[in-house]
Formats: structure tokens, sequence, C-alpha cells
């Protein structure tokens, strides 16, 4: 539901910084005694087996969540009761993996509150789900439980989801948006809803994209930040609090390479990997160890540095260089996954992940892609979104089950 984007033009410099590691099997001394000309010689270390990734991406709506195969096939899991999940089926809730039908060659996935869409190897984009507002992009508002693809788009490298809306990036840099528009963050200049996608006015320069709840925001290939949409808490990051119908510039910002948006908050990774986040921080969301809300971009500081960023409704994931994952925000039904249900003002680890390759959340709930074989949940469960047999939500990390 939330921006998800791993920032792999910076893994190059960490590693310079931090060293290149290899793996070499352990050193064993041969000594030679007197005897038969033929002795066999120990035998060598065999090669480190190389084990197929799993899963490729995560995509975590407000309580499903879908994983992408390398394949290209999607899987998905949790809430249900709009079709979601994509399998042809509504059911209250799935508590393990099913695949999503007639998807085998997904590019990206992104998800939504009833909804998910995918990128398609070929750059068009299909959707699945909840259709109330047009969120399916397919002229309708007839919910689906099966993908539909999205009128229009044809040559895709990006998409955004957020509450109820959807946005794409083109190869061109124009982003175009559909689905709920009341405050705006379809970024069209009016207020009405729209079930195809509509380009957002004045941008043609856009290299990365995110959608919070109810407002969008897109990095432009100078680095800079726009946002449009809802602004009640300064979530767009214009000195404002006014809702914006049309792209405004995110205040003291130059620099930055990926966004994460939450409910009412955003946030940037720069090109120096450090964070810095701004709007409502009634639950410590902006990690600057306060509870008082930012009108522009302010300095998570205590924050090693960071790879890839994610926000959901009230708390806010960096992955770090290290591997490991820290959490801030809300965390009353374990959001954070640090073993306990108090809310931090400022980033704590997340108990047990380590080697983390991305990580995502949702409303309530976050996953993390850990190692080429695992998938590890926490946080709300009441639908069985974190995949682990249960519907009891996780202070600290659970195994998705089924992925094999």
């Amino acid at each position: 539901m939330r921006a998800r984007v791993a920032v792999g033009l910076m893994v190059a410099s960490f590693t310079a910084a931090c060293g290149a590691r290899s793996e070499l099997g352990a050193s064993r001394e041969v000594v030679l005694d007197a005897g038969p000309a033929d002795a066999a010689l120990p035998d060598a270390p065999a090669p480190p087996v190389s084990v197929p990734a799993r899963v490729s991406e995560l995509a975590l709506g407000d309580s499903h969540t879908c994983a992408r195969r390398p394949s290209g096939a999607v899987l998905c899991w949790g809430k249900d009761l709009n079709g979601q999940l994509g399998d042809g089926q509504t059911r209250l809730a799935q508590k393990f993996p099913v695949q999503v039908v007639g998807l085998s060659d997904a590019s990206e996935i992104v998800a939504g509150t009833y909804q998910t869409c995918a990128r398609r190897a070929g750059g068009r984009v299909v959707c699945w789900g909840d259709n109330s507002y047009g969120e399916l992009g397919d002229g309708t508002t007839s919910s689906s439980s099966v993908p539909v693809t999205v009128a229009g788009l044809s040559d895709v490298l990006e998409i955004a989801a957020g509450a109820f809306h959807f946005c794409a990036r083109t190869r061109m840099g124009i982003v175009l948006c559909w689905g709920r528009n009341d405050y705006g963050q379809l970024g069209t200049g009016i207020t009405d809803d729209t079930a195809l996608p509509t380009p957002v006015v004045g941008l043609r320069d856009v290299t990365s994209l995110i959608a919070g709840d109810f407002h969008t925001c897109a990095v432009r290939a100078d680095a800079t930040v726009v946002c449009w949409g809802r602004n009640s808490a300064g979530q767009l990051g214009d000195a404002s609090l006014r809702t914006q119908l049309f792209p405004v510039a995110v205040k003291g910002l130059n620099d930055a390479v990926t966004l994460a948006a939450g409910e009412q908050h955003t946030c940037a990774l720069r090109s120096d990997a450090r964070v810095f986040c701004w709007g409502t921080n009634d639950r410590g969301q902006l990690g600057d160890d306060s509870i008082v809300a930012s009108l522009v971009p302010t300095l998570v500081p205590t924050l090693a540095p960071a790879l890839q960023i994610g926000a959901g409704d009230s708390q806010t994931c960096a992955r770090l260089a290290d591997g490991t994952v820290a959490c801030w925000g809300a965390n009353a039904v374990g959001e954070l996954g640090n073993g306990t249900s108090a809310d931090s003002l400022v980033p704590t680890p997340v108990l047990t992940v380590l080697g983390a390759g991305e990580v995502e959340l949702g409303s309530e709930h976050a996953c993390a892609r850990v190692g080429p074989r695992g998938v590890w949940c926490w946080g709300a469960n009441g639908f069985g979104q974190l995949g682990d047999g249960t519907d009891s939500f996780a202070l600290s990390p659970v195994q998705v089950q089924g992925l094999n």
C-alpha cells in the first residue's frame, strides 16, 4: 500500500565502504605420510550450493500481503472480502498464500486497501479487488477477483498504490493516476474520481513515485520532490496545511532518491543514505524523538545508513546497510517488530531479521524478505496477513508458511 523502493545504485558504495566479503571454505593442511603412492588425498571442500530465490518482491495492503516469484507468478494471503487476493474467490480471510489467476509475468506488485496491482513484463498493468472508486483502472466500477487490464497503459516503468488510488510512471517520466480523488490525490486539478488513468498536470520528468493514503509524491530528474493531495498534517512538505490539486515542491529537499508515504506522513531517502520525514508525528512516525508534527522534512537523527524505506499508517521502517531493519512510530499490535507493544519515537531494531533484502509495510503489519528462501512478518494479523496460519498479532517476526 505504501512506498517501497530498493536503492540498488547505493549498494556498491556501501560495499566499498564496509569492505567486500567473500565466503571461503575452511582451509585444511594436508600432511602426506610415507605410504602407498596411490593413497587418496582428502576431498576438496564442496562448492557452495546456489539456492534459488522463491520470492523477489513483497507488497502489503491494509490487511493482505502478496509476494512475487522470480518467474513472475504472484501469491497473496490475508483479507479477501473484495477479491484482493486475485485467485477468483472472495472470502473473509485466507491464512496461507494462494496464487493469482492468469498472472505469470509480473515485474512489480503494489497493494492498496482492498486492491492489488501488478506491472507486467511488457509494461502493461493489471489490477484486481474492490473497484468502488475506479481503482482497477478499467473504466468501470465493477470489482474483480481476478486481474483486469488497466486501460491505455503500455510503457509503464513503475506503479504506486494509495489507499484507494493508483498511479503509474511511464518510460517518458509522465505520471498517470486513477481511482478516488476527493483530496486531489490524482493530481488532475479537480476532485472528481476517475476510472481511467489520467495524467498528473505538469509532470514529465519523474524518476520515482509513491502514494500515501490520500496523497501522492514523486522524485523529479533533478532529485527534488513534489507532492499533491491531502495535506491535513503537512504530509506534502510544502510548509503549509493546504490541500493541493497540483504538484507542489517539498521544501529544502534536492537530493532525494526514493520515497515512502503513510497515512499522513512522508519520508525521503537521500543520496547520502540519510532519511528525512515530514507530516503528522503523534505516534513518533517521524523518528526525531518527539511527537511534534513537521510541515517540512526533518532528519531521523539516530538512524544508521539506509538502503530502503517504507511507511505504514503511523509507523516507518528502514532497511539498513548492514542488512538489519529498524522501525519507529506506532506499535500497539507489534508494528515495530521489537517484541513490545510500546510506541517508539526513535528507530528500534526488528528482532531476528538479519540479511534483509527488502522491507514492506501495510497499514499495521510489515514483512521482510530475508535471504533466498524466507519471508518474515510482524504486527496485525486479524485476517491472516502474516501468513503463519494464525490470526494472532505478532510482536516479533514470524515466518510465512507455504512459499516453498
